[in-house]
């Protein structure tokens, strides 16, 4: 039992790294072993497609299959990387992953826009905002008192009037 307040997601939150075949393929049953293993040294969660997590070398497909992987044999928030340089990009593997199971995406916004503030804000807005729905589309009935929200939201609703 923890002495503070309950995390969302836990305390102990490992960034997997992603095991690959000697071809380069990623190696999905071994990913599966280190996630079981991970959660049984004592992860409350796990964070992958980080940067620790090869995503810069993994396909969207990759990506997704590797949560899909990690979420069948663990019972642990698995929080997924999902931030691109591209904001389409960004937005499909937000998207995507949720939908795959993520619990949660880590986004950096585009390094294109980062010189324009609106910009940034802009894109980091509609990655929030692909999550939000791509996270309301799968409420399943014993989730419905759950909400997709970020701390950012009068933020994100700031920036709206800006770029109008």
């Amino acid at each position: 039992m923890h002495l503070l307040d309950p995390a969302p997601f836990g305390r102990i939150l490992p960034a997997m790294v992603t095991p690959m075949k000697a071809d380069g393929a990623v190696d999905f049953e071994a990913a599966q072993q280190l996630a079981r293993q991970l959660v049984a040294d004592g992860a409350d969660g796990l964070v992958v497609n980080g940067t620790t997590g090869e995503s810069p070398t993994t396909h969207m497909e990759e990506k997704v299959e590797l949560v899909q992987a990690v979420k069948e044999v663990v019972d642990v928030p698995v929080i997924s990387g999902a931030g691109s340089n591209d904001t389409a990009h960004t937005v499909r593997m937000v998207e995507q992953t949720q939908e795959a199971g993520a619990d949660a995406v880590l986004v950096n916004t585009a390094i294109a826009v980062a010189a324009d503030p609106v910009a940034m804000a802009g894109a980091f807005r509609m990655a929030v905002e692909a999550g939000r729905t791509a996270f309301e589309a799968q409420l399943a009935p014993e989730r419905a008192g759950a909400s997709a929200t970020s701390p950012l939201n009068p933020f994100l609703d700031s920036i709206k009037e800006l770029e109008q």
